[in-house]
């Protein structure tokens, strides 16, 4: 079976690759990132023995958009033939319908949107913005789960910290050019040291939350954080 998972909303179908992931935790499970590797490279990971005859989840990574369609499709028919394969793609952004006309019909395909509250959210955080900070924040929690909101809160504060310290980390490998032309313009208003002192809040308000010793509700908390920005 084929899976494919894509869209902008990275941490869904991050998240859904986890589930995925456990889901067949009793495969052999190997795979392929980036847009530099070959189909060629998949079907040898597809026809190489499996260890201890066990079945396989292939796991290709921002793989489709770059490939010759020809190509594809003969890397699909071939996923197709073998009930003992799982191949799931995983993309960081939404894939063109036209592309969706080489896989085979039993394909499950999966689209992560980002939310554009969320969005508009994300990019409103910055000092002296607490009013609009606050109204998004609220307009959001209309719609998302407020753990959701927290995690994505703290990859944007990752994302920002990795920018302007220059830190290389697989999400900021991931983002589009305007994407980083945004942050770069965001993390503008804040210091380094600010970030730090932020991004450590939000690690302590984690570590609260897996442990279940946070003092209020997670939105209050984060109500709360919101004004300290």
């Amino acid at each position: 079976m084929i899976t494919v998972l894509h869209g902008d909303d990275t941490i869904a179908s991050r998240q859904k690759l986890t589930e995925l992931k456990a889901k067949f935790a009793d495969y052999e499970q190997v795979g392929l990132i980036g847009e530099a590797a070959d189909p060629a490279e998949a079907i040898q990971l597809f026809e190489a023995n499996s260890l201890f005859s066990l079945k396989k989840l292939i796991i290709l990574e921002r793989f489709i958009e770059t490939k010759d369609k020809k190509k594809l499709a003969l890397l699909f028919n071939l996923f197709k033939k073998n009930r003992d394969c799982e191949v799931v793609f995983w993309e960081a952004k939404e894939i063109k319908k036209s592309l969706f006309d080489f896989f085979p019909k039993q394909t499950t395909v999966l689209l992560f949107k980002e939310n554009q509250p969320v969005f508009r959210f994300l990019e409103s955080l910055r000092p002296g913005n607490t009013r609009q900070m606050l109204s998004l924040f609220h307009q959001t929690l209309k719609n998302e789960d407020d753990q959701r909101i927290f995690y994505m809160l703290v990859r944007q504060f990752r994302l920002l910290l990795a920018i302007v310290t220059h830190g290389r980390i697989s999400e900021t490998g991931r983002l589009a050019p305007w994407q980083k032309g945004r942050l770069m313009m965001q993390a503008k208003y804040f210091s380094n040291e600010r970030l730090i002192k932020l991004y450590q809040k939000l690690f302590v308000m984690e570590k609260g939350l897996k442990t279940g010793t946070n003092a209020m509700p997670l939105s209050h908390a984060l109500d709360l954080f919101l004004l300290e920005i």
